[in-house]
């Protein structure tokens, strides 16, 4: 008993010494273990997250080269096509300027026959009228395009000052009596008064309600009446040529203000259309710093408004 007593106690001095050692070597080891697991899976994240970096990279290098190339291109493309438009506008220029002195001639032969028209047939006389007219309307297309073209190139000589309104628009329909006549349409002014004054260059305003005339004469029918509204809106002198003819549909209306653009409506009297008259409209308009708009309905006719500054009257002081 006294044995079994003396090894236990020796047994137990052994456990007591040893154990504690083992396990502070296996925490040791487990802890190194630990540590490596997770320096192990930090390099492998941060080797992941350099690749993505790298891929994120290439791909940005790659978009910027794509980006880089298509700049070139449209640069490359931007410069043929401002080639192609001045090569357009100085074809335009030689052919307007070349074809204004013989079309003018011509003008001018048709005055000079005129003198001799009682010795010539009816028939004739008819027919130097035709050309005459021909010859003026080629004329006026010709100035209209240069000045368009002085527009888009900034080159216009515009002089924008108060000029009454009513005056104009008198002298411009009395210059369309003959058109009026031949269709029998009644054209007339409404106005509430004899002093509209706007800021506009006059000889533009001119243009443009011409414009406005023309075309309500080519779309009205035989008998109809077109009305030139003028009134003042606050701070706007405000100038509506209404129609009765076909109207504009709304396909059609997505397309006005375009050079040479012809709508789906036809001249009611076989007339000529080039399809300048709405751009021209529009280009004197916004230079004069003015505004225009289009009310429409088919067969319900249209009405085309312009509108300009208004001339503010000056106050007179007493002493």
């Amino acid at each position: 008993m006294l044995k079994y007593f003396t090894y236990n106690i020796i047994f137990t001095a052994i456990h007591a010494s040893v154990l504690p050692e083992l396990e502070i070597n296996w925490l040791h080891h487990s802890l190194l273990w630990v540590a490596l697991g997770l320096l192990l899976i930090f390099i492998v994240l941060r080797f992941k997250e350099k690749k993505q970096k790298e891929k994120l990279q290439n791909l940005l290098i790659q978009q910027q080269l794509e980006f880089q190339t298509h700049q070139k291109n449209i640069e490359q493309q931007n410069k043929m096509l401002l080639h192609v438009n001045e090569e357009k506008d100085n074809f335009i220029n030689i052919l307007t300027h070349n074809l204004k002195t013989p079309i003018s001639q011509v003008v001018g032969l048709a005055d000079i026959l005129k003198v001799d028209l009682p010795h010539i047939s009816r028939e004739q006389a008819e027919y130097l009228s035709l050309i005459q007219d021909t010859a003026m309307r080629m004329d006026k297309m010709i100035t209209n395009l240069l000045c368009i073209e002085a527009i888009e190139a900034k080159k216009s000589n515009i002089n924008i000052e108060p000029v009454n309104l009513i005056p104009v628009l008198q002298n411009i329909i009395r210059q369309f009596d003959v058109l009026t006549q031949r269709k029998d349409i009644s054209l007339t002014l409404n106005t509430r008064s004899h002093d509209y004054k706007a800021q506009v260059d006059a000889n533009y305003y001119t243009q443009i309600i011409e414009n406005l005339i023309s075309n309500a004469i080519k779309f009205s029918p035989a008998h109809a009446t077109i009305v030139i509204d003028i009134y003042d809106e606050q701070n706007r002198i405000v100038t509506c040529v209404r129609d009765h003819g076909p109207g504009i549909s709304k396909e059609d209306q997505k397309k006005l203000f375009r050079k040479f653009q012809k709508l789906s409506a036809k001249p009611t009297g076989g007339e000529a259309s080039t399809g300048l008259g709405l751009s021209i409209v529009q280009k004197f308009t916004e230079v004069m710093n003015g505004e225009v708009s289009v009310d429409s309905k088919l067969n319900q006719g249209t009405t085309v408004s312009v509108k300009f500054e208004k001339v503010k009257p000056i106050l007179q002081t007493s002493f």
